[in-house]
């Protein structure tokens, strides 16, 4: 197979993301033979949020954005008419939804629907690091850089996760953890670097290796530390500069070895008693303002956070792998019981399925959360006309032309009481029941 024929082949699956802002999976459409690597990919995403030490302190700092977010809403002397980012960024200080978001590509520019590295002039395989600001916290933090194909790829939480997913992206479009070499020159060229840059220079050094097992489980330890950009760059660096010696060992032996070197259990241990102490002080602070405020969205996301923290708190002391070689509904139904799972949403065809196994009172909690982060969302940046749940049958309340046009207009009239936008408007801060 040569160059052209792999670029003109590519990765061929349905396309779609995971949004860890409202749990929900979307998906092109239900073919399920090309829909399967995709649900594992985002699946991963999900599990990333859910099950590590990095991904717990994305979303208690999500939880206390919200939480601040909406009480800045609430106390409000007027309706405010969307977009709101400017009325809530002059009250935010740097702590916005954009930096919010941005924290997690740190190094890298988004445009056109994709993520742009700069170019580089080094030489491939080389290791740099540079130091970026974290807009969100005002923090720098020093991140290490790999230099492929041209590209400088910083090794940031996007990265990381994307790499990881990628794994899982592959076990379930091979039905196993085994990868020919054609497979991997499909890989390595594939165009969207985020996805297998990690991937690229494990292969570089360990060729012959399952490589497969040694990303998934090199990017899974980076994330369950808190600053995961930091302990990726501490492997990397021990892999560099210790591939001759490691290529005598088997892939368990290599993460051993790592884990050793890092004295990763003790770390993981010091940072779950960390994150402990925080998500206590995050309990008690929005049990405060739930019992003040009466706020609902809140008392949700309150929720699902207790979901997220008691798994990895029932979970031992040591950390254990979430890697396995083949994926199917069993692997799935091994976290669904304990953490629940995100609602799947095909585009095309505007329906929604949730994955069984998690108890009614979760999906009820993640369809309420959806709804008034997707009305948040849209009214951050832009003016909101059209109802955003007109499309697809979400609302039973849809009364066809007079929600697409002039939405806000309807609020508060006879037989709108108890749609999905007033429900959001008044969960998020944006209308009041008393106004």
């Amino acid at each position: 197979m040569n160059f052209e024929e792999i670029k003109q082949k590519q990765l061929t699956w349905v396309s779609g993301y995971f949004c860890m802002f409202d749990y929900e999976i979307s998906i092109d459409d239900e073919d399920i033979e090309n829909n399967y690597p995709t649900i594992f990919h985002e699946f991963t995403h999900y599990l990333q949020t859910m099950c590590t030490i990095s991904g717990l302190d994305d979303l208690d700092t999500y939880i206390r954005y919200f939480s601040r977010c909406f009480c800045k809403l609430g106390i409000s002397q007027f309706d405010i008419t969307p977009p709101v980012y400017d009325f809530l960024d002059r009250k935010m200080g740097n702590e916005t939804f954009s930096n919010l978001v941005d924290r997690n590509s740190l190094g890298v520019t988004f445009k056109d629907e994709k993520y742009i590295f700069p170019d580089s002039s080094e030489d491939d395989y080389e290791l740099t690091t540079e130091t970026f600001c974290d807009s969100y916290s005002t923090k720098n933090l020093d991140i290490l850089c790999i230099h492929i194909d041209g590209k400088k790829i910083p090794l940031n939480k996007l990265v990381i996760k994307e790499n990881m997913a990628m794994m899982n992206t592959l076990i379930a479009k091979n039905k196993n953890d085994n990868i020919s070499e054609d497979d991997i020159d499909e890989i390595l060229a594939f165009e969207y670097k985020e996805y297998v840059a990690i991937f690229d220079f494990i292969n570089h050094l360990f060729p012959g290796k399952n490589i497969i097992k040694l990303v998934y489980q090199i990017c899974e330890l980076s994330l369950n530390v808190t600053y995961s950009e930091k302990m990726i760059a501490q492997i990397i660096y021990y892999l560099n500069q210790n591939a001759e010696e490691l290529n005598k060992k088997n892939e368990d032996e290599i993460i051993q070895s790592i884990k050793v070197k890092l004295d990763f259990n003790a770390k993981y241990v010091s940072e779950l008693n960390s994150f402990n102490l925080k998500a206590v002080i995050t309990f008690r602070t929005l049990e405060t303002i739930i019992i003040r405020d009466k706020n609902e969205f809140l008392e949700i996301l309150l929720n699902i956070y207790r979901y997220a923290f008691s798994y990895i708190n029932n979970q031992s002391s040591i950390w254990t792998s979430l890697y396995s070689s083949t994926l199917n509904q069993t692997y799935v139904n091994r976290f669904v019981p304990e953490i629940g799972a995100p609602i799947i949403y095909y585009k095309n065809s505007k329906t929604t399925k949730t994955l069984s196994g998690a108890p009614n009172s979760f999906y009820d909690d993640l369809s309420y959360l959806h709804g008034a982060l997707k009305l948040f969302v849209k009214a951050y940046f832009e003016q909101v006309r059209i109802c955003p749940f007109f499309e697809g049958t979400i609302c039973n309340n849809t009364k066809n032309e007079n929600c697409q046009d002039n939405c806000f207009e309807n609020y508060g009239k006879t037989g709108y009481e108890n749609c999905l936008l007033a429900n959001s408007l008044i969960c998020t801060g944006l209308k009041s029941k008393n106004r």
